[in-house]
């Protein structure tokens, strides 16, 4: 099993919300598909 920790910064914006934050996301790769099994703030 392959794992990817990733840490990006993420700028949202709606017409009644606006938000910039930090977060982190646990990507685990099995039989050659990448998927998320984790995401928070970081």
């Amino acid at each position: 099993m392959v794992m990817a920790v990733v840490n990006f910064e993420q700028d949202f914006t709606s017409p009644s919300l606006q938000n910039k934050m930090r977060k982190r996301q646990y990507w685990v790769n099995e039989h050659n598909s990448w998927k998320i099994i984790d995401e928070g703030t970081g």
